[in-house]
C-alpha cells in the first residue's frame, strides 16, 4: 500500500513540474499585446510631410489645412490612433504602413475629400 501511495505522489509531483515548465515557456514568448508598437511620428513630422499648416481662418483652435485647402481635424501620430479613427468610420489619409496620418474633413472652400485623401496619402509615402 505504501508503494502505491509513493508512486501516486511521485506521478502528481512530475505532472505539477511539467505544467510549471509550460507556463514559463508561454510567459517568455512575446505576444502581440506586449510587442512594441510601430514607430510613432510627431505632429511636426506629419505636418511637414503633408504640407499642413494651422488654419488661420478657422475660429476653432486645432484645425489645419494644406496648400490645396483640404480640411484636417486630427493629426494621427501612431498606429493606435489611426486604427481608432478608422474603426469609427472617419475619412483618413495615412502613410502606407498605417502608422501615421490625418482625419480629413470638408475644407473651407468645398474641396473634395477623396481628392484630398489621394493627395495627402501621396505626400505621406515619405513616412514609411
Amino acid at each position: 500500500m505504501k508503494m502505491t501511495t509513493l508512486l501516486a505522489m511521485t506521478a502528481v509531483s512530475l505532472l505539477a513540474l511539467a505544467g510549471c515548465g509550460r507556463d514559463e515557456e508561454k510567459s517568455s514568448t512575446p505576444t502581440k499585446e506586449s510587442s512594441p508598437e510601430a514607430r510613432a511620428y510627431s505632429e511636426a513630422e506629419i505636418m511637414e510631410a503633408g504640407g499642413i499648416v494651422e488654419d488661420a481662418e478657422s475660429a476653432t483652435a486645432g484645425e489645419w489645412t494644406n496648400e490645396s485647402g483640404c480640411g484636417i481635424a486630427v493629426i494621427l501620430v501612431n498606429e493606435s490612433m489611426v486604427k481608432l479613427y478608422g474603426d469609427a468610420g472617419d475619412t483618413l489619409a495615412t502613410n502606407p504602413s498605417g502608422t501615421a496620418g490625418v482625419k480629413v474633413v470638408d475644407g473651407a472652400d468645398g474641396t473634395d475629400r477623396d481628392a484630398c485623401v489621394e493627395e495627402l496619402e501621396a505626400a505621406f509615402e515619405k513616412l514609411a
